[in-house]
């Protein structure tokens, strides 16, 4: 057998040494997986081990032995579910990356920017900055909020819910501006 493995919906194990693959174009859903079993369990295609076939995850293999290796990875191509890449391990996506949700973009990375859109509100970090918006509406933040540097406001500020304390010197040049 081999490790690296596959399941496709149309075709099943039969039991049958002279036609041991049989093709069923009934299948529903359609799925692909494409899967690495380091136990070397038999995916659907093969006779199945005494506890089944491996289904491409750690707890879906049917691997028993004392010395049962964790580390599966599965891509599954599936009619209903979509596309789905499984493992407990890390998913990298090497070079640009790009989610499309109704064509609009929802989760954009590349080597210069990250931006998140959910509904009308965007966070993007690009060329060293960082923005939040939102249509006419206020981004709130929940916690504290600490920044060292300059603030740059532009349009009004309203502290009229605020509990503000400046010092004297504060005062006198929010005074004289």
């Amino acid at each position: 057998m081999v490790r690296i493995k596959g399941a496709n919906s149309d075709y099943v194990y039969t039991g049958n040494p002279q036609q041991p693959i049989e093709e069923n174009k009934e299948a529903d859903p359609l799925y692909l997986k494409i899967f690495i079993c380091p136990n070397d369990m038999p995916s659907r295609i093969e006779k199945p081990h005494a506890n089944g076939w491996c289904e491409g995850t750690d707890h879906q293999c049917p691997d028993d032995s004392s010395d049962k290796k964790a580390g599966h990875a599965m891509i599954c191509l599936d009619e209903k579910e979509g596309i789905s890449l499984v493992t407990k391990n890390q998913i990298i996506a090497k070079g640009n990356f790009t989610v499309e949700i109704d064509a609009k973009k929802s989760i954009e990375v590349t080597d210069k920017v990250i931006s998140v859109s959910v509904g009308e509100t965007v966070i993007k970090i690009a060329d060293g900055e960082i923005q939040i918006s939102q249509n006419d509406k206020p981004i709130s933040i929940s916690g504290n909020l600490a920044i060292s540097g300059n603030i740059k406001v532009t349009g009004k500020i309203d502290l009229t819910q605020a509990d503000v304390t400046f010092s004297p010197a504060t005062l006198q040049k929010i005074k004289q501006s």
